[in-house]
């Protein structure tokens, strides 16, 4: 049997932005997002001079996203890649990795799993990718559907970014409003943010990155790592 939960409130969490080796057009877009989402002016007037130096393409890239609100957006509009070709094989790696990482970790970071899916669907419908949205949703909503249902619907039934600036839409689709407003929160002991901290920035998955410091907030507690799965709440 499914194991249906309401949704319900709940907190977030922010993994540390750190740089580890060479990661390409990637690790350049998210740390300029950095610098300009710190107010380090200077240093992104530097960083954006180098980058035109070394990289053109980038630069068009970067100049054109500007006036991004996020380093999820930011890291999107650089990439060269399709969009949600990008976006699958990101949540796609992780999932692979989720699936065959150490039982002892498993659980705890599987909460992220669901944050990821929903702001990865949300970014598509804000950039009017309506059909890649589907797409995304398609190959992955079912494996939310035992803990995250109820979300899952309401999340899916935005097709369009017209519908994020109506109060009445979204007041009928409470989790769609709190994932547009708030982080989700998510509770991990020190070993498991250390060991999906490691992966991630191994991986070069800057996508992944964006999300967990832009819209989670990280609880990293100083115990030993849960084999229960705990979900992630929003407030």
């Amino acid at each position: 049997p499914r194991r249906r939960r309401r949704w319900v409130g709940g907190a977030a969490m922010a993994a540390p932005a750190e740089k580890d080796g060479d990661f390409g057009d990637e690790m350049d877009a998210f740390c300029m997002s950095y610098l300009r989402k710190r107010n380090y002016s200077e240093s992104a007037n530097c960083f954006f001079n180098e980058i035109g130096r070394r990289n053109p393409k980038l630069l068009d890239d970067l100049k054109r996203s500007k006036t991004s609100g996020g380093a999820e957006d930011l890291v999107l509009e650089a990439m060269h890649s399709g969009r949600t070709e990008a976006i699958n094989e990101a949540y796609d790696k992780f999932q692979t990795w989720l699936r065959d990482s150490l039982d002892e970790y498993k659980a705890e970071i599987q909460g992220i799993s669901f944050p990821l899916f929903a702001h990865f669907y949300l970014a598509l419908i804000r950039r009017g990718e309506a059909p890649e949205a589907n797409q995304f949703a398609g190959r992955w909503s079912d494996e939310h559907r035992d803990f995250f249902e109820e979300e899952t619907r309401q999340l899916t039934l935005l097709q369009s970014r017209d519908a994020l600036r109506s109060n009445a839409w979204l007041r009928d689709r409470p989790f769609v409003l709190a994932l547009v407003q708030n982080r989700f929160h998510v509770r991990m002991s020190r070993m498991a943010h250390e060991v999906l901290h490691a992966f991630v920035l191994q991986q070069g998955l800057y996508l992944v990155v964006s999300v967990l410091n832009d819209r989670m907030r990280l609880h990293v507690e100083d115990r030993q790592p849960l084999d229960t799965f705990r979900p992630a709440l929003l407030p």
